[in-house]
């Protein structure tokens, strides 16, 4: 059971770092796209090294997951990021999830609880 918490844990935390940093990075200045300077400046963003220090803690949960599960039990379930991303983007750009993406979200929960059981 811990295995399955901790990897959950692991999944939501890549989810919101993942949501935090796409934010970030979508203001940054257009002439710094592929560009050194982005990273540059995307460091001197504290949401920016929140998302960092989220996705960090969500590789120590993956890490202590692994210590309680196998990697083809722990790894999956790390798919789950997009189910939590997914609403969350959703959410804090004020916009509707299509029916396409639910349905996609489903059938990716499906597939998940079909390859653990």
């Amino acid at each position: 059971m811990a295995t399955y918490l901790l990897g959950l844990a692991a999944a939501v935390c890549f989810g919101v770092a993942a949501v935090i940093q796409q934010r970030v990075a979508f203001t940054a200045p257009p002439g710094d796209v592929l560009r050194l300077r982005l990273l540059l400046w995307l460091v001197r963003r504290p949401l920016w090294d929140l998302g960092v220090a989220i996705g960090g803690l969500g590789s120590l949960l993956a890490a202590a997951a692994l210590t309680h599960g196998a990697v083809a039990l722990v790894e999956p379930l790390q798919i789950c990021q997009l189910l939590f991303a997914l609403p969350l983007a959703a959410l804090l750009a004020r916009r509707v999830v299509p029916r396409r993406d639910w349905l996609a979200a489903a059938a990716t929960a499906a597939g998940l609880a079909v390859f653990v059981a």
